[in-house]
């Protein structure tokens, strides 16, 4: 019997993901101090409400396949 339990994230580990992800495709974000992002693609900056928000602006700049 597998007793192995699914890992749990923290919306902090899926922004860090999200964050190193749009870095490595020559894009970037960050969290501002009021919990606001500001997302960085191609020159243009975006100013995004929450993680929901920077979760569709990665899956959209980064083809990703996943629904949100």
């Amino acid at each position: 019997m597998n007793n192995v339990q699914p890992m749990v994230t923290t919306g902090q580990d899926e922004a860090d993901t999200l964050v190193a992800r749009l870095q490595k495709a020559g894009h970037g974000a960050r969290q501002l101090q009021d919990g606001t992002w500001l997302a960085h693609r191609w020159g243009l900056s975006v100013h995004l409400p929450d993680i929901t928000a920077l979760r569709r602006f990665a899956n959209n700049v980064l083809g990703g396949t996943k629904n949100v």
